[in-house]
């Protein structure tokens, strides 16, 4: 799978919590990847309309304005959007909030804290990146 818009692939890192952006937009550039944020509903609605889709989009679920599992809904529910992969990436970890974010369409679910590589190796994934057993 090529990126969709350049020749890096994108990441929109939907989270409000600015430490916690740093570091991760940190780890996903030195791995390579372009990363957009939003953080409110405002703007998570406004970089969903961006005609530059992202290729994957890493979800908080506690945000300010909405809430994670109602964006996975309307991301879903969107012609142009369904088909991106979404990881949600959470300090909601009991069982009813995972099984509600992979239930809602999320492709992943990673709960905070975590460890880098978990989130690199499930990017690579839901990006079609990851080697496969016998191929080269």
């Amino acid at each position: 799978r090529t990126p969709n818009n350049s020749s890096k692939y994108s990441v929109l890192l939907v989270e409000d919590n600015a430490p916690f952006i740093t570091a991760v937009k940190m780890l996903l550039k030195l791995e390579g990847y372009e990363v957009r944020v939003a953080s409110g509903r405002d703007e998570i609605v406004g970089a969903l309309r961006n005609p530059a889709v992202p290729d994957a989009i890493l979800l908080d679920v506690n945000l300010p304005g909405t809430d994670g599992f109602a964006v996975l809904a309307g991301i879903r529910k969107h012609p142009a959007l369904r088909a991106i992969p979404v990881i949600m990436l959470t300090a909601q970890a009991n069982r009813g909030d995972v099984l509600r974010g992979l239930s809602g369409g999320a492709s992943g679910y990673i709960t905070k804290p975590f460890e880098h590589e978990v989130l690199m190796r499930s990017l690579r994934a839901v990006l079609g990146l990851l080697e496969q057993p016998g191929k080269s």
